[in-house]
């Protein structure tokens, strides 16, 4: 039985699709073989997550499992503003792995209950495996994820728990709605920072057959330098990001001589962090720089 539980799509139009398979074998895997690319290709258990992503012209470009011995299926995923993917999962088993290294200071709790959400984040386009953590309480409770949507710079994660609020992980304002559990299942909602994330996500690639560029001086002052490296003749597209994905400039160029070679003002540019996004075609690379 194979069974989808989300798609969504990118801002290139690209498809993503999640859902839970006990296919253990047949299952229309596809492992992309870049340096940076997660891949899973062993069916672990009784069932296992998927996630795949399709061209958006229909063809496979990633297809891999997510699970171990246990029972795992995807139930949500989303993505953000800097096309990072989000993969919410119900797992019954402590055999999933976190990425290595794993963010510092990230939110990274153990298995600890008897069924529990697993959260796993990637870069969709080198879909490099950025952040993993599980999110339970008690070791015989039960978390049953629903949902996840992203803003700007948090991830929010809603569901049920039938563990209680001394081990279940709360953090409690001022005012909060219901900072106490009752008997049986209670919803939930919580909320997580990305802005490690998205930084961690913005990731430059050496291998020499990828796009690359340079950007200095960074940090900045009130100019930015961009160099861009690639064959002749192709149009390319120069984007800057704030810290919330917004894109604070954008420009289009054709490189005639295999370089482009331009300065961007920065002088209306509140200090922080940007990211700088070079692409064409369906080609993308993205670097972070520092307006001081």
């Amino acid at each position: 039985m194979d069974v989808i539980h989300d798609v969504e799509y990118d801002s290139y139009g690209h498809v993503y699709a999640v859902g839970a398979t006990e296919s253990s074998s047949g299952f229309p895997l596809l492992d992309p073989s870049g340096s940076y690319d997660y891949y899973d290709g062993t069916f672990g258990g009784q069932r296992d997550c998927f996630m795949s992503w399709l061209s958006s012209s229909g063809s496979v470009w990633w297809s891999s499992y997510m699970g171990d011995s246990g029972v795992e299926f995807a139930v949500d995923l989303a993505i953000d503003g800097f096309d990072n993917l989000y993969v919410l999962c119900k797992t019954d088993y402590n055999g999933l792995a976190a990425p290595s290294p794993n963010l510092i200071n990230g939110y990274n709790a153990s298995y600890t209950a008897n069924e529990e959400a697993f959260l796993a984040t990637f870069n969709t386009y080198y879909h490099h495996y950025i952040w993993g953590t599980y999110y339970g309480g008690s070791y015989l409770g039960t978390e049953n994820p629903y949902a996840i949507a992203v803003a700007p710079t948090t991830l929010f994660m809603v569901g049920g728990t039938n563990s209680d609020n001394t081990n279940f992980p709360l953090v409690i304002f001022p005012g909060a709605y219901n900072q106490n559990t009752s008997s049986g299942f209670n919803g939930f909602i919580s909320e997580f920072d990305l802005q490690q994330v998205i930084l961690a996500s913005v990731h430059n690639p050496s291998d020499p057959g990828e796009l690359d560029f340079s950007v200095f001086p960074n940090p900045a002052g009130d100019f930015v330098n961009i160099v861009v490296n690639l064959e002749g003749g192709k149009n390319v597209r120069i984007s800057i990001l704030n810290g919330v994905g917004q894109v604070v400039h954008s420009d289009d160029c054709e490189s005639r001589s295999g370089i482009v070679n331009m300065s961007v003002s920065l002088k209306d540019f509140a200090p922080g962090i940007y990211v700088v996004n070079v692409s064409f075609d369906e080609r993308s690379i993205s670097k972070k720089i520092i307006k001081q």
